[in-house]
């Protein structure tokens, strides 16, 4: 289970067979992602539908 108030870091999108290994249809139009949480020592398949995009501020503050 994914809480919706962890953040981590997206590790690689899933193509092809490495999608049909994580449990998803290969041929349906949705992007899967591995993610990265901090709560968690592996990366995890997620769903884009089911992922908040965020970004990190710069450190120069442009």
């Amino acid at each position: 289970m994914v809480r919706k108030d962890w953040t981590g870091v997206v590790v690689e999108e899933l193509t092809g067979d490495r999608l049909s290994e994580a449990g998803f249809h290969p041929k349906r139009q949705e992007k899967v992602f591995l993610v990265q949480f901090d709560q968690w020592e592996q990366p995890i398949a997620v769903p884009a539908t089911n992922m908040v995009l965020t970004e990190e501020p710069d450190e120069e503050g442009s």
